[in-house]
């Protein structure tokens, strides 16, 4: 949004759309407690069942739809440029396994089966140093891919595709130093948080934060 109303209109759409998409969770959050069973503690299945078949169902179908890391091939029939290719497919198959693209794909889908979707976010660190996103440290200026679970997940509920969603995004936590000093944050909030320390309650907080 380039202006304060257009923003304001954004933030209105996000938290429709985020209640919108609450029977989903909640369907989804029916299925986790049956895959892990009634012995997960309080937040299990009631019934006590010796194998949950769900459980099972994920065990058999997650090895076999990706059980490997994808690996890309690249060729030129310009024999000047057969080097060239050979590197950028190696370069491209070493960036995939470096960045665990493998245990990205299995995370999302294993919540797809849990649910409408499974969402993966994808991009390139922008700039010298260290990127930390959602637990996962990533190299600035190189690629990288996030499992987002469905819990966090944000989508415009007003569209009627995929394609015509006017946005997208998710919710993350952010470390306490960067919201404590930037500008893009509520300043009765964040002077909230810099008195109270890192486990302070802020108006910051507008999602869930935590992984299912």
């Amino acid at each position: 949004p380039n202006d304060s109303i257009h923003a304001a209109r954004l933030a209105r759409a996000r938290q429709w759309s985020y209640g919108e998409m609450k029977p989903f969770r909640e369907s989804r959050a029916e299925i986790i407690k049956q895959i892990v069973g009634k012995n997960y503690g309080d937040g299990g299945s009631r019934k006590s069942v010796p194998l949950p078949f769900l459980r099972l169902f994920q065990s058999v179908l997650v090895p076999r739809l990706a059980a490997y890391a994808p690996a890309a091939y690249i060729t030129t029939i310009h024999n000047e440029l057969k080097s060239v290719a050979w590197s950028m497919m190696q370069e491209t198959n070493q960036t995939a396994e470096a960045i665990n693209i493998e245990e990205t794909f299995q995370a999302a889908l294993r919540d797809a089966l849990c649910g409408p979707a499974g969402t993966i976010k994808t991009g390139l660190a922008p700039h010298e140093e260290e990127l930390v996103h959602e637990g996962f440290a990533h190299d600035y200026g190189s690629p990288f891919a996030t499992h987002v679970s469905f819990n966090n997940w944000i989508v415009d509920m007003g569209a009627t595709s995929f394609e015509s969603a006017l946005f997208e995004g998710n919710y993350y936590r952010l470390p306490f130093e960067e919201v404590a000093n930037s500008p893009y944050f509520n300043k009765r909030a964040r002077g909230r948080i810099k008195e109270g320390g890192p486990t302070a309650p802020s108006d910051t907080n507008e999602g869930p934060g935590d992984e299912m």
